[in-house]
């Protein structure tokens, strides 16, 4: 597989993050990008108009931060309503 000069910078910032992630034990560095750039990925995959893609990617992306913060604002309580589930 070849990547352009770009695609090969990008690779190594990926691979950075998640050895930071899994060296400080944390998953925030993985999620929070996942969260900002995965739904607009997604929505380029589809063939909805601009309009649709740019609500629907809006609103799974604060979805989704939203279910962060709960996470971070209940401590340790599952969240209740939200994709993410933990159970301690």
């Amino acid at each position: 597989m070849q990547f352009n000069a770009i695609g090969n910078i990008i690779a190594a910032a990926i691979a950075i993050s998640i050895g930071t992630a899994i060296w400080n034990g944390t998953w925030v560095s993985i999620i929070l990008p996942l969260l900002l750039f995965g739904p607009e990925l997604l929505m380029d995959l589809t063939d909805f108009q601009e309009s649709t893609r740019v609500v629907v990617s809006s609103v799974l992306m604060f979805a989704g931060v939203a279910c962060i913060k709960k996470r971070i604002i209940l401590g340790k309580r599952p969240f209740r309503g939200c994709l993410l589930t933990y159970n301690y």
